[in-house]
């Protein structure tokens, strides 16, 4: 897991290179949550469809829970900063197969929509961009936010360089309406 390349474009990033500085472990999060609807959710992915990966828009067609609104509480496994953007780590353990062979893109993307993993973290991104805006002097999520990635340790493979490694950067539109549906009035600082 240390030494398996993160899957940076055009430069190589390893955890066993991030200094202890630069990186948060285990992250709690907590904000209000305005008055939530499995519909509201499910009608803000269909609205920003293209900017979602894979098929997770139809995965979400199975969403379903109570109207909610209160408080949202969360930790995010490992938020580091490299090559001056914030990058979010959450890890998997999920059992796809025997080998590294079973760690393909398409069968981690099948994964991540069979748990609504994108929802955990467009979740994660919000709190983390709420976060980094109240901390961070002039922080800007398109300027300074590089992505998320989902490590699936069972996949991981420092010969094979992606894989078993989901990656996704989520749209400053999709995280401000998503910030516009679940934040109150007052709680509104997305830019």
């Amino acid at each position: 897991t240390l030494s398996t390349d993160l899957d940076f474009p055009g430069n190589p990033i390893q955890l066993s290179h991030i200094p202890r500085s630069a990186r948060l472990t285990e992250l709690e999060f907590c904000f209000p949550l305005r008055r939530t609807t499995p519909r509201a959710l499910r009608d803000l992915f269909a609205r920003h469809g293209s900017h979602l990966p894979g098929s997770f828009g139809k995965a979400c067609e199975r969403l379903e829970f109570n109207p909610v609104e209160g408080v949202l509480r969360g930790y995010i496994d490992l938020v580091f900063q490299a090559d001056g953007k914030w990058w979010l780590v959450d890890w998997k353990s999920n059992w796809l197969g025997p080998n590294g062979d079973a760690y393909t893109p398409s069968t981690l993307q099948a994964e991540m929509d069979r748990h609504l993993y994108p929802l955990q973290y467009l979740l994660y991104t919000l709190a983390l961009d709420r976060w980094l805006t109240l901390r961070v002097p002039g922080y800007q999520y398109e300027r300074d936010f590089g992505g998320v990635r989902y490590l699936f340790l069972r996949g991981l493979d420092p010969t094979r360089p992606g894989q078993g490694i989901f990656s996704d950067r989520p749209s400053p539109a999709l995280l401000r309406d998503l910030g516009d549906l679940l934040l109150p009035k007052s709680q509104e600082a997305i830019p």
